[in-house]
């Protein structure tokens, strides 16, 4: 699902040299954050904001997650002026940042960047935006880790779990590549061949097979 920024003033403070706050609204354009609405307790999601760059601004510094009070994401880019002549453009940044919840409850995600356009004198000033993440017990199943990346000869245990909750499952546990990836009847997957992505480990009830998840698998180099 993807959204867009719903702001208001606040402050970012401790840049590092070299870097900068993220612009996340630039003029009338709003960052665009990809993000699930809803997601499971104890599941890994990943969080997708494209900021403003351009210019000196070029890449990701850094993406800080601040668990203080509530979820706060501060996005920071790297700026590089040492060449002495940068770019008049506008391109797009993406920050990734990896969450995950463990209750059930209304989650507010807030992001810290600054805005360009809507001042007084060209200033940039600071600017947080929210969104909303349910965390809800939904039904299919739960493979964990929901990803993982492996060198060949490594291997992963991979457990998966109903919800609602199933009195004594029983797994059918299939690969995307059994050459590449082989995952035996207990959930345990080794790299055979690599490197390789896009590769997945499955299971599904054997009592209802349509009730199925799947992990992410990447083979990297050694």
């Amino acid at each position: 699902m993807v959204g867009v920024l719903a702001a208001a003033c606040s402050v970012i403070t401790g840049s590092d040299q070299g870097e900068e706050p993220a612009l996340i609204r630039y003029y009338s354009q709003d960052a665009k954050i990809t993000m699930p609405d809803t997601v499971n307790p104890g599941q890994e999601f990943v969080v997708k904001i494209a900021t403003f760059g351009g210019g000196c601004t070029r890449s990701v510094s850094r993406t800080v997650v601040d668990r203080t009070l509530g979820t706060s994401l501060y996005l920071y880019n790297r700026t590089n002026r040492s060449t002495g002549v940068c770019t008049a453009d506008l391109i797009t940044i993406e920050h990734e940042a990896v969450l995950k919840f463990d209750a059930v409850s209304d989650q507010v995600i807030r992001f810290f960047g600054t805005n360009r356009g809507a001042e007084t004198n060209g200033k940039t000033v600071e600017w947080v935006g929210e969104r909303i993440v349910k965390v809800r017990k939904i039904p299919g199943v739960l493979v964990v880790p929901t990803s993982t990346a492996m060198a060949v000869g490594q291997s992963t245990q991979f457990t998966a779990t109903a919800l609602p909750a199933v009195t004594n499952p029983r797994w059918t546990w299939t690969s995307s590549d059994p050459v590449a990836v082989p995952v035996d009847s207990t959930g345990f997957a080794r790299a055979r061949q690599g490197p390789r992505s896009g590769l997945t480990v499955c299971a599904a009830l054997v009592s209802d097979p349509a009730m199925s998840g799947c992990a992410s698998v990447v083979i990297v180099p050694p």
